[in-house]
């Protein structure tokens, strides 16, 4: 029973991370203007520049605190 609990657990991760992963990819790939670019998701779905802004300034306050 326990066998297949963990068989069913991991199955879920990978379905998970691979939706994650590639759709992060995907934003990436729609959002750069290269290839193929989508000013939509550039515009509305790109949450990955605010993170980047935000854990750049972040990591920037913190060290400006140890100098």
């Amino acid at each position: 029973m326990h066998n297949k609990n963990l068989w069913l657990y991991i199955l879920k991760f990978v379905i998970v991370f691979c939706i994650l992963y590639f759709g992060t990819e995907a934003v990436i790939g729609l959002s750069t203007p290269e290839d193929y670019y989508s000013s939509f998701v550039a515009n509305y779905l790109n949450y990955i520049h605010p993170l980047r802004t935000s854990l750049l300034y972040g990591a920037k306050g913190f060290l400006s605190v140890f100098n």
